[in-house]
Order: C-alpha cells, then structure tokens, then sequence
C-alpha cells in the first residue's frame, strides 16, 4: 500500500459507515489482479470505484467524501479541482465535520500551489468549524496549514464576549431575545445548521451550557460602558 494511500485510507475510513463501501478490489488472499497491480493503481482504482457508487447511490456527503479522497491521491490541478467540488458537494449535506476535514485538504493542496490568499480562506473556513465542533485533530491541522501560508493564527482558546465574531455575536443575542434557530436562520439569510454551529462556538466561547445563560452573560453593553466610565 503506497503512503498516500495508506494516509487517505486512515483518515476517511469512517466514511464507510454511512458512505459508499470502502472495500478492497480483491480478497485478502491476493486475487491475481492485485498482485500485478501497482499500489498506487490499485488505490485509484479502489477510489475511483467508490466514488461511481457514491455518484449512482449516494448522498452529496457520501460523493464529497468519495470525491475528497480522489482529490488528495491525484494532486496538482486536477486535485485542486476534484477537492473544489468536494467542498460544494459537502457544503450541501449536514457532514459538517467531513467538510472540515475536505477544507484542511483543499486548504494545503492550494498553499502547494502557490494560491495563499485562497487557501487562507479555506483553512479558516475549516478551523471555525473543526473548532466549533471539537475536532481538535482537524483544528489544528488546520492551524498548521494556516501557518505555513504566512498567516496568523489566532489564539486556540479565545474566551469571552469580547472573542465573539459580529456573526457569533448577531446570533447569540437573537436567541438571548428568545428567537429560535430557524427564526434565526430566517431573519439572517443562513441555514439552521449554520446557526447551530455558531451557538456551540458562543457557548464554548462563554463557558456556559444553554441559551438560557445567554442574556445574563451577554448583558447590556451599554450599561457595561456606563460602570467603567462612571
């Protein structure tokens, strides 16, 4: 098994569970045809089988998972592009976690490619997500990537009202007013999935468990500045 397929097949290997199946394209026995094959051969032939059952039966996460561990064996431009269209496919599923993980990917095949100022955006696209729901692995392959494009990263535990993005912050105090996520999502033009990631992010930001605690840490902002000038 060649190094590049031995890295793809460790890391998406869970795909399986709910994706295509990830299953050799001979018994471990060693049917003739793997036998003659090269590794590197094999490993795309086994992707690129995957990715037809993916496109025949699956769902757009299975076919950006399919489609994200093609783009990672190819490399080069042709990578480059089979990783673009991994993202659109997963931006479209509720595989939130997977498309951190295909954002890292295209993050760094682009930083290869000389595309910085592109690869930056996808890098921090990943590390919000990859953040907001845990992933530390993917958070900081992410930080690392970013990292080697010359960019800063910011502080891995930023905490407080005033770590809050205007987004987190637009969020978090609709739902201290008592809106729900889909009237949220609704007012703001976002999806509810979206919502929900960035909740989880204030929630981690602020230390606190529920939208309940939301308004009695958020406060009134215009009090605050009226203690400290007072």
């Amino acid at each position: 098994m060649s190094p590049a397929h031995s890295r793809t097949s460790a890391r998406h290997g869970a795909a399986a569970a709910t994706g295509p199946p990830w299953t050799p394209t001979s018994p471990a026995g060693c049917g003739s045809r793997a036998c003659s094959t090269p590794p590197a051969t094999a490993a795309q032939d086994e992707v690129d089988a995957a990715l037809e059952y993916a496109r025949e039966f699956g769902t757009p996460g299975s076919i950006g998972q399919a489609q994200t561990v093609a783009g990672v064996l190819a490399g080069g431009s042709a990578g480059i592009e089979a990783l673009r269209e991994a993202v659109e496919r997963l931006e479209r599923s509720p595989a939130r976690w997977e498309l951190a993980r295909s954002l890292v990917d295209l993050g760094g095949a682009l930083r290869r490619d000389g595309q910085r100022v592109e690869a930056r955006e996808a890098l921090r696209r990943a590390l919000d997500i990859a953040a907001a729901g845990g992933l530390e692995a993917t958070a900081e392959r992410a930080r690392e990537e970013l990292r080697l494009t010359g960019a800063r990263v910011r502080r891995d535990h930023a905490t407080g009202v005033d770590s809050l993005t205007p987004s987190e912050r637009r969020i978090a105090e609709r739902a201290a007013a008592g809106a729900s996520n889909p009237e949220i999502a609704q007012a703001l033009f976002v999806t509810t999935k979206t919502v929900e990631m960035h909740l989880s992010r204030v929630y981690r930001k602020l230390d606190i468990g529920s939208r309940g605690q939301l308004a009695g840490v958020l406060g009134d902002p215009g009090k605050d500045q009226g203690r400290m000038t007072g």
